[in-house]
């Protein structure tokens, strides 16, 4: 599904920040597979996740998506097949806009938006069936702006504008990290339900080591810009959450 090979990311170069992130990185990622990949601040995360969605091009190496290389392909193709849900639920949904119109923006991703008509029926049906999908009621409020909704609904209508397009691959960056106890564990619980219901390959980030041993049905640790350790389903379920070796490495 997922291919990088040998990559190599550099940020800051010709100045006296130039630093080498990403340092001949490689990993794979078979269809389906839930990844967690943890790692301390300045590790690598960001960037590496940014190579993936096509935002930065590897100083070397190569990225492939379903067999093909797409290591210099644009943005606007990258988005065809790799979608993203992001830390801020405020950064990923547009407040001024009803939810209906966040999901109609949300199925043209990839796609020219162009002066076409922006309602239709369909796209009116199809968006409340998706907002069913969170039991929360929100497709019983489409005409509401999306700044009325509290971060947890906002998390997640983000995760359903995520997969409202058939992308291949699924980048979860840190997406409970502003949300409380309760709204975290319900959106993780979403997003296993739609991960699993719509058979996404996924990618999470998190430094929360509790939800990467319950979800991940792999943990990378990365460090210094290099996959450092490797936890295997089996591995990581005789893990507990707050075990000092799961840390050795960051």
């Amino acid at each position: 599904m997922l291919r990088l090979e040998h990559v190599t990311v550099t940020l800051g170069k010709g100045t006296p920040l130039e630093r080498k992130v990403l340092n001949g990185l490689n990993v794979q990622v078979k269809e389906g597979e839930f990844l967690v990949v943890v790692g301390s601040n300045g590790a690598g995360k960001s960037t590496l996740f940014n190579l993936i969605s096509g935002a930065i091009t590897p100083d070397s190496g190569k990225i492939y998506i379903l067999g093909k290389d797409v290591t210099f392909s644009t943005p606007m193709e990258r988005s065809r097949l790799v979608s993203m849900v992001v830390q801020d639920p405020k950064a990923g949904t547009i407040a001024q806009m009803t939810i209906f119109e966040n999901m109609a923006f949300a199925l043209k991703r990839g796609q020219k938006r162009g002066l076409k008509r922006f309602f239709t029926p369909y796209r009116w049906t199809l968006c409340k069936e998706k907002c069913s999908i969170l039991g929360i009621g929100l497709e019983h409020r489409l005409k509401e702006f999306v700044g009325n909704l509290s971060g947890g609904q906002r998390q997640g209508l983000s995760l359903l504008m995520a997969i409202a397009q058939d992308s291949s691959i699924l980048l979860l960056d840190e997406i409970t990290a502003a949300l409380d106890p309760i709204n975290s564990d319900r959106i993780m619980e979403l997003t296993a339900k739609i991960v699993t219901q719509y058979q996404r390959t996924c990618i999470m980030i998190t430094h929360n080591m509790a939800q990467a041993i319950r979800y991940g049905d792999r943990v990378l640790v990365l460090k210094n810009g290099t996959f450092v350790k490797e936890y295997t389903a089996a591995e990581k379920s005789k893990l507990p959450p707050y075990d000092r070796a799961f840390w050795e490495f960051l």
